[in-house]
């Protein structure tokens, strides 16, 4: 009589953890620690434990979904990219699977994890601006899930990636605010060692040094790793005499805040203190006043995104996949909260 196949459910039992975490462990999930991995995957060594094999059913039993990983639904910029990616899709007959991270790294892990189980036909995601660890998304690769990068990105992996010139769109920004006869600069940062903050850094650092305009650390305002509030930014500025003339912030959400607090305090936007922002929100031209800020072209980006992950599955098809980066060119808008002279 032949012996009794192992399951993952007499896996389980013997390393006294659940089925899922033993589901888990098998696909090299990072939620499960490195230890407790290695332990259950011995167990099924010793079990003969033969898996259906996940890749396989990946591979061979593809659903018409595609999974749109993001940050936060609730933001204009990404309900904006995902319209976009929509449009695309379902014209081809996908349906778009939308899983937001809530601003959360754990979160987003169990995110991919969920279309990992759910056989997705590919993943298009925007990476949290916190996260360094991208494990998660190696997982998708592992398994020839077909994975498209946009707005911001791990730049090192082998894979697609639709990108705002964030270089340029700083540069743009730094550019405007020199010629409005801003000579002292603050600029608002992002996270650390994230991509498209870095690349907004430069463009703005390299831009002033183009135009002779004195730029030292201490005219970087930034948190150890998140967002500064704008009551916070508006502090660190009211305490510096005499006042900066001009204030580059990476995102429009860190500007809109600090437009609110300095003028509670009396400061005149622009007059004393222009300020622009990056991404073009809804609010941006709505708020007092209006913001200048950096446009990214968010539906653009979705619709380029989405046309990438079809020709990618095609490629796969021939064996003729080759990852590509695209740099969409962003546009600077001009509203009065910059405006001391006309350009």
């Amino acid at each position: 009589m032949s012996q009794k196949q192992a399951t993952i459910h007499d896996i389980a039992k013997k390393a006294g953890v659940s089925s899922s975490t033993v589901s888990r462990a098998l696909q090299d999930n990072p939620l499960i620690n490195s230890k407790t991995r290695e332990r259950i995957q011995l167990i099924a060594e010793k079990l003969n434990y033969q898996p259906n094999v996940l890749a396989h059913n990946l591979r061979k039993g593809r659903s018409h979904m595609v999974g749109v990983l993001v940050p936060r639904i609730d933001h204009h910029f990404f309900s904006s990219v995902i319209g976009g990616i929509e449009k695309v899709l379902n014209e081809q007959g996908y349906n778009v699977l939308i899983l937001q991270a809530l601003d959360s790294v754990s979160k987003e892990v169990i995110n991919v994890q969920s279309l990992l189980e759910h056989r997705i036909a590919g993943v298009l995601a925007c990476p949290m601006a916190l996260s360094q660890d991208y494990n998660h998304y190696k997982l998708l690769v592992k398994y020839d899930i077909p994975l498209i990068f946009f707005d911001n990105t791990h730049i090192n992996m082998p894979v697609s990636m639709v990108l705002n010139d964030d270089y340029k769109g700083a540069a743009l920004a730094a550019e405007h605010l020199i010629n409005q006869g801003c000579r002292k600069i603050i600029f608002l940062a992002g996270p650390r060692n994230n991509y498209i903050y870095q690349r907004r850094f430069e463009g703005f650092r390299d831009t002033l040094k183009k135009r002779n305009i004195p730029f030292s650390d201490d005219q970087i305002f930034q948190n150890e790793s998140d967002f500064l509030s704008g009551k916070d930014a508006a502090n660190r500025i009211l305490a510096r005499m005499p006042l900066p003339d001009g204030v580059f912030s990476v995102t429009d959400h860190q500007a809109i805040q600090l437009i609110q607090a300095l003028k509670i305090v009396g400061v005149k936007i622009p007059q004393q203190i222009a300020i622009t922002g990056f991404s073009n929100a809804e609010i941006t031209s709505i708020i007092d006043p209006p913001l200048t800020t950096i446009d990214q072209h968010s539906r653009e980006m979705g619709a380029v995104a989405a046309k990438m992950l079809l020709e990618e599955l095609e490629q796969r098809k021939n064996n003729t996949f080759i990852p590509k980066k695209i740099y969409l060119t962003p546009e600077l808008i001009i509203r009065q909260s910059t405006l001391r002279r006309n350009e």
